[in-house]
């Protein structure tokens, strides 16, 4: 429930209690119920009605149990959907002859998915699910149940392959279609037991995993075992929306199916499931970014339960997929038992990695446990068998074990038991079932042994046989015979056992040997076969001789014709039973069922007695012997009368190899061989030249030499190998050549030699190895060695590679030394504590490539037949150190190494249950090398390579190597490699990113990264791409360069991904230096270097007003806009690049004409950074020196309104660039005067402050100034540009007079403004070359200037100059301007009204006229006298107040003038540079600053003051101003021009209208005005 203590949260419907509270009320602390409050932030209170217990809670929710639901539900997690809301088709169908088809007619009428189970469903998004496959019904059958009731069961099942998408939207919305088939193509074959998962952010694709054409699970519930299924994994890739699919099978990975899936974005991991028709509980996972399926599935390594920890276990691999485990050696914690042994039987299945116990050390006829038994698999008639003979039974008691303990059985004693177990027999009833093995000939059978070798193989003539060397006896001495063992003449066998009274079974072991010698016999059969014997007689009832006799040895034909002549017995033996004597012996089979049976049961079943023949000695104790019945019935005693017959087992024929000189036939025998190297090529020969034998009986041999017999030995171990592809050779390597040291601790003597045993029809020959590192050294016994395998015991053995006739090497690994005296062996046997014990851990090898026949079979060898040992350096995680360990070699180079027991003194010792497999095979890290290019440097965008080569450990080439190619660096990279011959790969890999920050790091190996090693090979040129490998780095001295150090160069320029930034890029003011920088990136970003051919190209592009077009758009084709853009006959601008060496580029420009612009960046002749873009030239400071006007001004006329253009320009003479849109107004002052009078220079009075620079200004004119409108109301001019930097001014005289007219520039409110100098009565613009003509011809003969006559710009103030130019006279030359007088001629301003034409047609009206002029005269005479009055008046008035505006504006505008410093003057400009180009010069600031009670200040406190800004946005709008807001201040100076014309304008109003006031009605309205009135006055003007 909720956690009280805790944070809180809410509880949804759950009921919370505290434990210790019994009662549910609103006291208990956590309950949330009725009138309790939740834990959450909120308090309230629950409306659900109080519960005390939690059957009232059930009770109220129990929907069924009344008639209406309850207010408060708990939520209910399903919801059962069926077709149509109907649930007819949710449940089976009823039963009837056409319940199929109506079925599934129902089905398809619905279009709903039909029946199904073990399908596969993924969501493939948050409302629709795929699934996919399964089990359906094919048939259904009517049933009638044990109740009489009907229904449809199906009877006959289907494998489903289809795919279908359900909508839950539509299918909670109860709407049709939520189910959808998907049809795939082409269609897979049905399988069941597939997993389905989608790819993240995707929902197009699935994935399919495992699945079989079996219905395994059904089987397996059936407990029905399929027949094994040896399929290769099915992978899957159905992407459903393209209704495509794709099937692969992987090679090399078992079939999987029924499995569990897992996913999330990078994984998918499978967990049991079955491997073939087996269950598993492996993990394999599956990398979703790999390449292809058979890369990114892999197996992962799971512990899981198996063999108890054990030493000296026994293994063999029957099958490819199955390994077996027997008994073994455990430690034990019983009082004087230090050991235990074990009768386990384990089986691992390699690929599903799962142990699974055969049978159990106390099953039914198991063998009884043994520790140190001989164990071996062989191959018999095609059946697999497992054989194990002889060890300590029970286990080793320090007590009992190797000491002269009597016994009553063989508990803790050295045996000679063998047991035979046959792999046909798994996985059916007699699993588990071993047989007992006997002896053939009582007088050859195996002794009992321990610690002894145990060799299966065809040594003689292609037969099967097995032989055991060595070992200790129960003594604990040391054994040196080798026996066979024939199992080409196995023979099925039984035990009997008669139990006697009357003779102890010490006498009849006396006896038995009597006997024996007794039935020698002749070959006649009189008396036998000439076998050993025992003679049984059966007594005839009435005559009381004996009728029958037989024994071991055969049956005597005379007396009982029914036995085979072949019929013996063997292993007699007798043990004692408290008073009883068990006496038992073993039988064939065959002579069982023909002889014994009948004769022992049949006819005389009552009257069998122990006798003995005539001839025996009187008063021998077996005459008094008495056979007893048993006293328990036994099921397999037969009709025998006191005979027992027990499980029946083999026969086999075992003999000793004779080591005696005189022996003819099974010998045994050596040479005596060399132990130098001078010595070691021949044998020693006898005086006829003779090879001089040895045995061992006598094993003597001439000084430097030795008798090649392996000699007595124990813990040694055995193997064999095929001497080219002919000859069976016994090896044997090591072990203890003295016996153990049971009464003391004498010393031992370990052992690293090496035997042959060669075999031929007379026996077998053993040869000494005389072997050496690889430095030329003999490993000589006694003497240690790093280079050398330590001397040893219990090691593990096995021969690789002995195909054909490659002899291949011998491997050995592990077992345990000794330094010093003490045996190794009985340490480890009372796990005593020694410094001396040294287990060990290192894996060699002995190439036995070199031997020939001359040198194993006859001792005759070269050098080339001194072999060398050389250690194996097992890479990643090697097993630990151990003996004992159970080792087995596979066909495919595996070595499975499992089990055993180490010492440490930390640890003591410990027996191990581990297993780790080693591809011999595998590459070995030290011995791969890589080389190529691409290990130091690469080029992004380019594939990169390098070469990898392998050998394996014993420096052979290796196939299938195993790399994890890792680079690490900006980008990461996983590349992988492929083979490109035996032993050789390459590895390929694309970069994308540049940077020297990279490595490579190669690793080889298994099993992931944990258990890789890095490749440490060294090749003598790793830049070239040819392998040359010449050692490993540590041995050679130097240092692995792995990792390796790369290098990612930038690829080839690309221009389309090389950059441009700058804001002169698409922007810059006509006359500056205009900077970018270019950055050349090859195609995936990365910086070049630099030495990139790179040129700007900046061409004029003239583009209609009406494209909307913005600074740094990509150029259009022409079609976008229309025409031709391009200007021809402007000459291109080009930018002074600058390489930085870097990758950058440093380009700048300078253009003095303003407009539109194509930017062109090209690399070696490519378009790049994603020019051709436009550039916008803006105009600089605007230069009153280069406005002028135009108009036709030839026809001015008193009350209509008549135009002038004024055109600004900056100092490059360009147009100032504003847009209309932008600023209506335009961004220049003009402004217009028209005077009827003015002054010159020469005047006095003469003021440029002032209007009409001192003389009179008409104020009878109306005036508006209109921003970019030309002649005509034109807005574009003839090339369609907007008309930029023009003024119309619009004046409308009310009086017809003589005037002149002046317009002023001024660049600010603040300006006191300059009069343009040029006019031009043209209707339109006159044009550059016009106005460059006027303008040079001013400053060539510039009027002289007062020193009073300084604008405040730092401009000379100028006089007005007029040119009397004629649109006609176009091509104008300097002297065709004819200089003016100061200020030209005056404006002349016609009447308005011109009297009508008298023709003759108006004759008769002329006196009506004459009559209507009369009037009109005399109305205009009294009208000009009035107005004359008004005017004289007025223009006292003007002058006075003409003088007051003078003052205030210069006031208001702080337009005072300062005395010129002494200064050079600024330099006119140069018009050899005009139109296009100008000099480079840096243009002065657009904005400049602005003193805080500047007009702009002002601007900002007045908006203050009316309540319009805080003083909060007054500093901020400060702040803005002096960073340069281009926006704010020319808002400000617009607005300041506006107010100062509309106080001007308002003063003057106010000015007449008090004057006219008090001129008009001084009479009525004399003296002052009301202070009421200034007031208002005053009010009106702060509004206007």
């Amino acid at each position: 429930c909720c956690d009280y203590n805790g944070n809180g949260r809410a509880c949804g419907d759950q009921l919370c209690v505290i434990p210790g509270f019994t009662e549910l009320d609103a006291s208990s602390p956590g309950f949330l119920g009725a009138g309790t409050s939740s834990k959450m932030p909120v308090i309230t209170e629950t409306t659900r009605q109080r519960f005390s217990t939690f059957d009232e809670v059930f009770t109220y929710l129990d929907l069924e149990g009344g008639t209406t639901a309850p207010e408060y539900q708990t939520r209910r997690g399903w919801k059962k959907m069926c077709p149509s809301r109907s649930s007819t088709l949710c449940t089976t169908p009823a039963a009837s002859s056409t319940a199929t088809d109506d079925l599934w007619r129902d089905f398809n009428v619905q279009n709903w998915i039909t029946p199904r189970f073990g399908h596969s469903i993924e969501a493939a998004s948050s409302t629709r699910i795929l699934i996919y496959g399964g089990v359906g019904c094919m048939n259904y059958q009517a049933v009638t149940l044990e109740d009489g009731t009907s229904v449809s069961r199906c009877t006959q099942l289907t494998l489903l392959s289809d795919l279908w998408e359900l909508d839950l939207l539509l299918l909670r919305a109860g709407r049709a279609g939520a189910f959808t088939q998907l049809d795939i193509s082409p269609t897979l074959t049905p399988i069941i037991g597939m997993n389905v998962v989608t790819l993240p952010d995707s929902d197009h694709r699935i994935l399919s995993f495992g699945g079989s054409g079996h219905s395994l699970f059904l089987d397996l519930m059936e407990k029905n075992l399929s027949p094994r299924i040896d399929t290769n994994f099915e992978y899957r890739d159905l992407e459903f929306r393209a209704r495509t699919a794709t099937s692969i099978q992987l090679a090399g990975v078992s079939g999987l199916s029924s499995v569990s899936a897992v996913a999330n974005d990078t994984h998918v991991l499978l967990f049991g499931g079955f491997v073939g028709n087996t269950l598993t509980n492996a993990v394999y996972s599956y990398t979703l970014s790999a390449s292809r399926p058979a890369l990114g599935f892999n197996k992962l390594k799971i512990l899981a339960e198996g063999p108890r920890s054990r030493a000296f276990p026994g293994v063999a691999k029957p099958t490819a997929t199955l390994l077996l485990m027997y008994g073994g050696v455990e430690s034990s914690s019983r009082d004087s038992v230090v050991h235990q042994g074990n009768s386990e039987l384990w089986a691992l299945d390699l690929t599903s990695q799962k142990w699974d116990l055969v049978h159990g050390s106390d099953g039914p006829d198991v063998p009884q446990p043994a520790t140190f038994v001989g164990f071996t698999t062989m191959t018999f008639q095609g059946m697999v068998l497992l054989i194990r003979a002889g060890g300590l039974t029970d286990g080793f008691s320090s007590a009992v074990s190797f000491r002269e303990t009597e016994t009553e059985d063989d508990t803790f004693q050295v045996t000679n038991n063998m047991y035979v177990w046959f792999f046909d027999a798994f996985g059916t009833e007699g699993q588990g079932v071993w047989f007992k093995t006997w002896s053939k000939s009582s007088s050859s059978v195996l002794p009992p042994m321990a610690m002894h070798s145990f060799k299966d193989g065809t040594f003689n003539s292609g037969l099967s046989s097995v032989l055991v060397y060595g070992g200790v006896d129960r003594y604990g001495v040391a054994l040196e015979e080798l026996w066979y063992i024939d199992t080409e003449g196995v023979e099925d066998a039984y035990q009997f056992e008669m139990v006697v009274t009357g003779i102890t079974a010490e006498a009849f072991e006396a006896e038995k040997a009597q006997f024996l010698s007794l039935m020698s016999g002749d070959e006649s059969g009189t008396n036998g076969f000439g076998f050993e014997h025992l003679t049984f007689c059966l007594e005839d009832p009435t005559t009381f001789q004996c009728a029958l006799m037989f024994g071991f040895g055969g049956l005597d034909p005379t007396l009982w014709t029914g036995c085979p002549s072949s019929t013996h017995f063997t292993d007699l033996k007798a043990t004692q039973d408290g008073s009883l004597t068990r006496i038992t012996f073993n039988a064939r089979f065959e002579d069982y069922v023909w002889c014994i049976n009948p004769v022992l049961g049949g006819e005389y079943p009552d009257l069998f007695k122990f006798g003995v023949i005539s001839n025996t000695e009187a008063g021998s104790a077996l005459s008094n012997a008495t056979l007893v019945s048993p006293a328990v019935p036994v099921t397999d005693t037969d009709s025998l009368t006191g005979m027992i017959k027990s499980l029946g087992g083999y026969l086999l024929e075992t003999y000793p190899m004779d080591q005696t000189e005189g022996c003819r036939d099974g010998c045994m025998r050596a040479f005596c061989q060399g132990t130098t190297f001078e010595t070691f090529y021949e044998p020693l020969t006898n005086s006829r030249g003779e090879i001089d034998y040895c045995y061992g009986e006598d094993k003597s041999c001439a000084t430097d030499y030795e008798c090649s017999l392996p000699g007595p030995r124990h813990g040694h171990a055995s193997t064999s190998f095929i001497l080219g592809g002919a000859s069976n050779v016994l090896l044997l390597f090591g072990g203890e050549t003295t016996d153990l040291p049971v009464t003391g601790n004498a010393d031992a003597t370990l052992s690293r030699e090496v035997f042959a045993g060669y075999f031929s029809l007379r026996g077998v020959v053993f040869t000494r190895f005389l072997t050496q590192d690889a430095w030329g050294e003999l490993c000589e016994p006694g003497v240690a060695s790093d280079t050398c395998p330590a001397e040893r015991r219990d090691a593990a053995v096995s021969v690789l590679d002995n195909v054909g006739s490659n002899n291949g090497k011998l491997l050995v690994f592990g077992g345990m030394t000794s330094t010093g005296k003490s045996s190794p062996m009985w340490t480890y046997l009372n796990r005593f504590t020694s410094s001396e014990l040294v287990s060990l851990d290192d894996l060699w090898y002995l190439d036995l490539n070199s031997l020939d026949e001359d040198c194993v079979k006859d001792a005759i060898c070269w050098d080339t037949d001194i072999l060398v040992w050389k250690k194996i350096d097992v890479p990643g995680q090697s097993p630990t150190t151990r003996w004992g360990a159970g080792m087995l070699l596979d066909s495919a180079n595996n070595l499975y190494v499992t089990g055993g027991a180490s010492y440490s003194t930390a640890s003591s010792h410990l027996e191990l249950g581990d297993l780790f497999v080693f591809q011999l095979r595998d590459a070995f890290y030290k011995f791969c090398s890589a080389t190529g290019s691409g290990l130091t440097s690469a080029v992004a965008g380019v594939t990169a390579r390098f070469f990898l080569q392998c050998l394996d450990g014993f420096g052979d080439p290796a196939s299938g190597a195993r790399f994890s190619v890792s680079i690490t660096g900006p980008v990461g990279m996983q590349p992988s490699t492929f083979a490109t011959g035996v032993g050789q790969y390459q590895c390929e890999y694309t970069p994308v990113r540049a940077s020297p920050d990279y490595t490579i790091s190669i690793k080889v190996g298994r099993g992931g990264a944990s258990f890789q090693d890095q490749i440490g090979g060294v090749d003598s040129d790793p830049t070239d791409d040819v392998h040359v490998f010449i050692g490993y780095y540590a041995d050679i001295g130097l240092p692995n360069p792995n990792p390796f150090d790369l290098t990612v160069v930038p690829g080839s320029t690309d221009p389309d991904v090389s950059v441009a930034e700058g804001g002169f890029l698409s922007l810059s003011t006509s006359g500056a230096i205009g900077g970018f920088t270019i950055t050349a990136q090859d195609a995936f970003g990365n910086r070049r270097p630099g030495g990139d051919s790179i040129s700007v190209l900046i061409s004029e592009w003239r583009v209609p007003a009406a494209f909307n077009l913005q600074a740094g758009d990509p150029i259009p084709d022409n079609g976008a806009i229309g025409g031709d853009l391009w200007n021809e006959a402007a000459v291109p601008n080009t930018a002074t690049v600058t390489d930085n060496s870097d990758g950058s580029y440093a380009a700048a420009y300078s253009i003095t004409k303003s407009g539109w612009y194509q930017m062109l960046v090209t690399f070696s002749g490519v378009e790049a950074v994603g020019t051709p873009i436009y550039l916008e030239v803006k105009t600089g400071v605007a230069e009153p020196l280069n406005t002028y006007a135009y108009g036709d001004l030839g026809a001015v006329v008193a009350g209509v309104t008549s135009a002038i253009y004024v055109q600004t320009r900056d100092q490059y003479f360009n147009k100032i660039r504003v847009f209309k849109d932008d600023q209506p107004d335009g961004d220049q002052i003009i402004e217009f005067e028209l005077c009827r009078t003015t002054l010159t220079i020469a005047d006095a009075g003469f003021d440029l402050t002032k209007a009409c620079k001192g003389g009179q200004l008409e104020l009878n004119v109306g005036i508006t100034i209109d921003y970019a409108i030309g002649p005509n109301s034109t807005i574009v001019d003839a090339n369609d540009q907007p008309l930029f930097g023009l003024y119309r001014i619009q004046f409308f005289p009310f009086l017809a007079a003589s005037y002149q007219t002046l317009v002023k520039h001024k660049l600010s409110a603040d300006d006191s403004g300059t009069y343009i100098i040029c006019y031009f009565e043209f209707p339109t613009d006159p044009g550059i070359e016009i106005t460059s003509a006027c303008l040079q011809d001013y400053l060539d003969n510039p009027p002289a200037t007062p020193a009073s006559a300084r604008r405040s710009m730092g401009y000379r103030a100028t006089d007005r100059r007029s040119a009397d130019l004629r649109a006609s006279d176009r091509r104008v030359t300097l002297q065709d301007i004819q200089r003016k007088p100061d200020f030209g001629d005056s404006l002349r301003v016609a009447e308005s009204f011109t009297p009508y034409d008298t023709g003759e047609g108006l004759y008769w009206y002329m006196w009506a006229v004459v009559c209507c002029a009369g009037i009109g005269v005399f109305l205009d005479l009294v009208c000009e006298l009035g107005c004359g009055l008004c005017r004289r008046r007025a223009h006292k008035n003007e002058q006075k107040d003409a003088a007051e505006f003078a003052r205030a504006e210069s006031t208001h505008a702080d337009l005072a003038f300062e005395a010129p410093k002494a200064e050079p003057a600024k330099p006119p400009p140069d018009l050899r540079y005009l139109p296009t180009v100008a000099p480079t010069a840096q243009a002065a600031r657009f904005l400049e600053d602005d003193p805080d009670d500047s007009g702009r200040a002002k601007y900002l406190k007045d908006l203050q003051r009316l309540g319009l800004l805080s003083a909060e946005e007054l500093e901020e709008s400060k702040r803005e101003l002096a960073n340069g807001n281009r926006q704010l201040a020319q808002q400000a100076d617009a607005h300041d021009r506006g107010l100062a014309r509309t106080a001007n304008l308002a003063k003057k109003l106010l000015a007449t209208t008090h004057r006219n006031g008090t001129h008009d009605d001084e009479s009525e309205h004399a003296g002052a005005r009301s202070g009421r009135e200034e007031k208002e006055d005053k009010e009106i003007l702060v509004a206007i």
